[in-house]
């Protein structure tokens, strides 16, 4: 059976709990727990904002770097992009280059 949604913040309400309220025909959360639960779904949508952000600037200035197919081997070979291959790894190597460090090590920060 799956929990009932509450008709003020849309989040699901647990069957039994102190912090919700009965209405007869529908169950919901006590003010201050909508109000919990909203806070922190705003700031978690705040912090994947920021990530897409990020990635979005990375991809704007890859977008204006690579302009020809052979471009892309020679943008591994300036941003330094040998040690960590990973999605992360490379993320370091283009935050580097884009803060004008090109060849900066991309390795996990300790």
């Amino acid at each position: 059976m799956t929990n009932p949604i509450c008709p003020y913040c849309k989040f699901p309400v647990p069957i039994k709990g102190a912090l919700v309220r009965h209405f007869g025909t529908h169950v919901a959360h006590t003010e201050d727990e909508c109000f919990r639960l909203l806070h922190a779904e705003i700031a978690r949508l705040r912090a994947e904002n920021e990530r897409l952000q990020r990635d979005v600037l990375r991809y704007r200035w890859l977008r204006e770097f690579v302009t020809r197919p052979d471009d892309v081997a020679m943008m591994f070979d300036e941003l330094g992009f040998s040690g960590d291959a990973t999605p992360e790894g490379f993320d370091r190597a283009v935050d580097a280059a884009m803060a004008g460090e090109p060849n900066a090590s991309n390795q996990p920060a300790p």
